[in-house]
């Protein structure tokens, strides 16, 4: 069997790096929700590949090597400069401190560094990330005691069956 081990670190432009994420826009008003302005907020992130105007979301094709852009300033006809907040649906494991996908906050370079330095923000990435852990965790403790209730349950029948087989 071959292992091969890529350093995203040491790639070179030929390397295959673009990956295609559905991006929740937080922070934009609804009637903004328009094809136009999700096209102009996709395109600074990367290539659009399709929007979801119902749900005020953006399918779009980023670099990977890059760190993920969490939040973005856009302009607004009507008030002016606004931040929006970026999700990145189904993304679990990067680094909350950069935001890059070749590694995970406990490996980032960036973790001594002080406070001020950092590009960090705690959104809603993070938020949904810490979320859908202890989900995850909360169903396998569930599990555990299911299996537990059962094994008990099947201990107290086999010994109900065990002494009503002494008895005859």
């Amino acid at each position: 069997m071959w292992l091969i081990k890529v350093s995203l670190s040491k790639t070179n432009d030929d390397f295959p790096s673009d990956i295609s994420f559905w991006i929740k826009i937080h922070g934009l008003p609804l009637h903004y929700w328009t094809d136009g302005a999700l096209h102009a907020i996709g395109s600074d992130l990367g290539v659009v590949e399709t929007k979801d105007v119902d749900q005020g979301r953006v399918r779009v094709r980023i670099n990977g090597l890059k760190p993920l852009e969490m939040q973005l300033d856009i302009t607004l006809p009507s008030s002016g400069t606004k931040k929006v907040e970026l999700h990145y649906e189904k993304l679990e494991k990067h680094c909350f401190l950069c935001h890059s996908l070749s590694h995970e906050e406990s490996e980032c370079s960036q973790r001594n560094a002080p406070a001020v330095n950092r590009t960090s923000s705690r959104g809603i990435n993070h938020a949904q990330t810490i979320e859908s852990l202890e989900s995850y965790r909360r169903a396998r403790d569930d599990r555990k005691i299911e299996r537990g209730r059962f094994v008990e349950a099947s201990r107290r029948e086999a010994d109900y069956h065990r002494r009503r087989s002494d008895i005859h």
